[in-house]
């Protein structure tokens, strides 16, 4: 590999609870929402509402969203969309045991490795999800160089909503 580009989600983010900035708790408010048999119910039976109010949500209006969203909920319709999201987002925050056989590769990841390729991150300066000051002063993971480049006007989707910057950044790192 040559080089890597990031969107959206920082680098090594994983803030103990008891530490996380409450901006960035009630950003993630969906991710415990899981835990509760409203939350739980919604993720199962109310997916395409969530999910759409999720949508928008974290990302400003891009042109065509309402359209794109709609080409994109047959993926909600299957069974493992809800097991999969509920068992992810319980994990990440242990209240849910992950597999066995990847508990090794586990606690390789517990501390994150650095990253010897150059990186270019492109965190949207309108993402409210993934808050932008995730992604900052996270040089010392990454040996080959670590540009951040906030896209203003640009919500959570940094590929849908700003393509060109996208496909530039990978050019750029491909050179």
């Amino acid at each position: 590999m040559v080089g890597a580009v990031a969107a959206a989600a920082g680098y090594a983010t994983a803030i103990p609870a008891s530490q996380m900035p409450y901006e960035l708790a009630r950003a993630y408010w969906y991710e415990w929402y899981v835990n509760t048999a409203h939350g739980e119910k919604a993720y199962r039976e109310d997916r395409k509402r969530l999910c759409q109010y999720l949508w928008e949500s974290w990302s400003p209006p891009w042109p065509n969203r309402d359209a794109e969203f709609e080409e994109t909920t047959a993926s909600l319709d299957n069974a493992d969309w809800p097991e999969v999201s509920i068992h992810a987002y319980r994990q990440r925050w242990h209240d849910a045991k992950g597999a066995p056989e990847h508990e090794e590769i586990e606690r390789h990841l517990a501390e994150p490795p650095v990253i010897s390729v150059p990186t270019i991150m492109l965190q949207g300066a309108d993402d409210r999800d993934n808050l932008p000051f995730t992604s900052e002063h996270k040089e010392r993971y990454f040996s080959g160089g670590y540009e951040r480049r906030l896209l203003p006007g640009i919500g959570h989707f940094v590929p849908r909503e700003a393509p060109q910057a996208f496909a530039d950044a990978i050019l750029e790192v491909s050179r």
